[in-house]
C-alpha cells in the first residue's frame, strides 16, 4: 500500500469504505439529503454553508451529478467499494463528497468511522 499522502480521492474512500463498510449506506443517506438541499434549497444552503473546501457555486454545479449518480447505481454504492469510490469520489466531484464527509463526521457521535475521516480526508500539516 501507498503512504497516505500519496493516496488519491479515490483510494482514500476506498479504504475508508472497505475498513467501515457498515458505516457507508448511512453516510450515502446523509450525502443524498445535502445533495438535495443544495438542488432544492438552495438559498437555505447557501446561508448555513460551513465549510470553506468548496466554494457553494461549484457546489451547487456539482450536485446534479452527484445525484443522478446516486438515482443511478442506488444502493450498489453501498455493496461495491470500488464503484462508491471510483463514481463519487473521483475528479472535481470528490471535493462536493468530502465536503460531505466533513459535514457527516460533524454530525455524528465520534467513532471509528470518523476518526478515519479526520484521518484520510482532513490535512494536518504541522510545519
Amino acid at each position: 500500500m501507498k503512504p497516505l499522502e500519496y493516496l488519491t480521492h479515490a483510494d482514500r474512500a476506498k479504504l475508508l469504505f472497505e475498513l467501515f463498510p457498515d458505516d457507508i449506506a448511512a453516510f450515502i443517506g446523509f450525502a443524498e439529503d445535502i445533495i438535495n438541499e443544495i438542488i432544492d434549497k438552495p438559498g437555505t444552503m447557501r446561508k448555513v454553508w460551513q465549510e470553506n473546501i468548496i466554494q457553494f457555486e461549484l457546489g451547487q454545479q456539482l450536485a446534479p451529478k452527484a445525484r443522478a449518480i446516486i438515482d443511478k447505481y442506488g444502493k450498489r454504492l453501498s455493496k461495491e467499494a470500488t464503484l462508491f469510490s471510483d463514481q463519487l469520489f473521483d475528479g472535481l466531484l470528490a471535493v462536493l463528497l468530502i465536503y460531505c464527509l466533513l459535514l457527516y463526521k460533524k454530525v455524528c457521535r465520534p467513532n471509528r468511522f470518523t476518526l478515519a475521516i479526520q484521518l484520510f480526508f482532513i490535512e494536518n500539516k504541522t510545519d
